[in-house]
């Protein structure tokens, strides 16, 4: 399944300060997967006393998608792979994943539940020109914070989730933290909470694609999709207080952004919507910012993959050179992404995508896989050429857009992102042609209704089964 090369990390929740210290020790040693990153040292790092709105408690890590792309890494220090469950996961409940798990990179499963992964490791990129002075002369510096490889940002608050579990020996053990879809907030239970994460701006879309009565609010805890997601990180908090995954943070030097992240999934679709708010959080301005979405997708196999690009679609995707993989159930499909919001350029127009960028491992460019070469990566964001791979490697792919002229102190600009999969070319064609339909309408599109609640009541030699009509009461 996964190339041989790789070590697997075993990490174990007693002995998480360990663990959690030799997990990037053993990716980086002995010619692994990953031969170009620097060595680094991993860390747990203590919980700053702060106060505020953002407050830094741990890493947490989960892995969403409902429908037949799942198994999809979610942070709350931006990273989206690495990271799989460990075996017998029953889904998340607010702590850091208990029993043993490995850092391998199986995750993006398609379909789900079948063993078929195909994302070894994803994140966000950020890059600006920040300027500096020397003596007379001001340099303009590119820097980039990156989520992948190994993200180099700190978490600034829980990872937060609609489906979440209350954990064992809580009030409430086993049923949802969160009031769910359809429930008026009179009938939730007192152990509850209202799902206060929902992101309101979409009323206005919806508004305009004719449904002003599908109206969010976070008054009433509502939630958007089958399953949403809420977290904020960054590289501005003071480094001595950050909380991360792997350190240095911050590597080399931040970027000094804000990342509000929330996603969505249904459980009748291919794919995931990905929204970031990013908010310069410097006193100063910077310059030229970039945006960036990389992956290093490895469909089974990691050396035998490809890379495609749609232009109709602007969707950039990864796939199988023989479109098999031993072992598997079906054909290995494709995954790709498609920016779906940009910030605007300087003209007032939304920017779009303006390149997408590919390389290997062994490649002339593979120093961009280097923690701390800022400046290759911010080459790779600038560049405008649209780039495939016909010859089977391990390759990467980086969706790109930009620049935003300047970014002054406090402001915040929105990127929104697809990742979508596929068993075949056109059938990746379709599902994100379906996923942009639902986007334009405000997240407005058909998915299947929620199970009912079922009881089981013992009887002679039977078990009674009764379930009530709560999918009845949800609108289609």
């Amino acid at each position: 399944m996964k190339n041989y090369q790789k070590r697997m990390i075993y990490i174990c929740l007693p002995l998480i300060l360990f663990a959690l210290f030799t997990m990037v020790d053993a990716r980086d040693r002995n010619n692994s997967k990953k031969t170009n990153l620097d060595p680094v040292e991993a860390q747990w790092l203590s919980r700053p006393a702060i106060g505020e709105d953002d407050q830094p408690v741990r890493t947490d890590i989960s892995w969403v998608g409902t429908g037949r792309f799942g198994t999809f890494t979610i942070t709350n220090f931006g990273e989206n792979g690495y990271f799989e469950p460990p075996p017998g996961w029953q889904g998340y409940t607010g702590e850091f994943p208990s029993g043993l798990f490995t850092g391998n990179g199986n995750t993006g499963e398609f379909p789900r539940l079948s063993g078929q992964y195909y994302v070894w490791d994803a994140g966000l990129w950020v890059g600006a020109k920040v300027a500096t002075q020397f003596g007379d002369s001001t340099i303009y510096e590119p820097r980039v914070a990156a989520c992948a490889y190994y993200s180099d940002l700190g978490t600034l608050s829980p990872l937060y989730q609609t489906n979440q579990k209350i954990p064992e020996g809580e009030d409430g053990e086993g049923d949802f933290l969160f009031k769910q879809r359809g429930i008026d907030p009179s009938e939730m239970a007192g152990y509850q909470e209202l799902w206060q994460y929902a992101d309101t701006t979409i009323n206005a879309k919806r508004r305009a694609a004719g449904h002003p009565e599908l109206q969010l609010s976070t008054a009433n805890g509502d939630i958007l999709s089958n399953e949403d997601t809420y977290t904020v990180y960054g590289d501005y908090w003071n480094i001595q207080e950050a909380i991360g995954s792997f350190s240095p943070l911050y590597e080399p030097l931040p970027v000094g952004v804000r990342i509000e992240q929330r996603t969505y999934s249904w459980s009748a679709d291919s794919y995931i919507y990905l929204n970031y708010l990013i908010t310069n959080m410097n006193a100063f301005t910077l310059y030229d910012v970039y945006f960036g979405y990389f992956m290093d997708n490895d469909i089974g196999d990691s050396n035998d993959d490809l890379i495609g690009y749609d232009e109709d679609l602007n969707l950039g995707y990864s796939y199988d050179s023989d479109l098999q993989e031993a072992g598997w159930k079906t054909l290995a499909g494709y995954v790709g992404t498609v920016f779906l919001k940009t910030p605007n350029g300087s003209d007032g127009q939304e920017l779009g995508l303006t390149g997408f960028q590919t390389w290997t491992r062994e490649g002339t460019e593979q120093d961009v896989d280097n923690r701390d070469r800022d400046d290759l990566k911010y080459e790779q964001l600038v560049k405008t050429t649209f780039e495939v791979f016909s010859e089977p490697q391990d390759v990467r792919q980086l969706t790109c857009s930009g620049p935003v002229d300047s970014l002054v102190s406090g402001e915040t600009v929105e990127v929104t992102l697809l990742v979508v999969a596929g068993g075949s070319l056109d059938e990746i064609r379709r599902n994100t042609v379906a996923a942009l339909d639902r986007y334009n309408s405000g997240y407005i599109g058909p998915e299947a209704p929620p199970s009912p609640k079922l009881t089981a009541i013992p009887a002679n030699e039977r078990v009674l089964l009764s379930w009530d009509k709560f999918p009845e009461t949800i609108p289609d």
